[in-house]
């Protein structure tokens, strides 16, 4: 993945190479949850969530599409050690 972000260079945004490999991994996600849980409800049995579990969960998905982003954005910019 990082070697095709290096190829792209600066052809794309670093926003669209976030949307990309979101999107590539959803179905991984989807087909591993049914693999090895048996079934594709990955927050255990249905339970309903709390405001704090939310909370979380946001937190946790904006700080991976920060890294994901800055990450792009460094190797788009930064040229490879020799």
């Amino acid at each position: 993945a990082y070697m095709s972000v290096r190829m792209i260079g600066h052809d794309a945004s670093a926003n669209v190479m976030v949307l990309y490999y979101s999107c590539l991994s959803l179905p991984v996600i989807l087909l591993g949850s049914k693999g090895l849980l048996g079934h594709f409800n990955v927050w255990g049995g249905g339970a309903s969530l709390s405001m704090l579990d939310w909370c979380w969960m946001l937190l946790t998905g904006l700080t991976a599409y920060g890294g994901q982003y800055l990450t792009n954005l460094g190797l788009q910019y930064e040229t490879a050690a020799t």
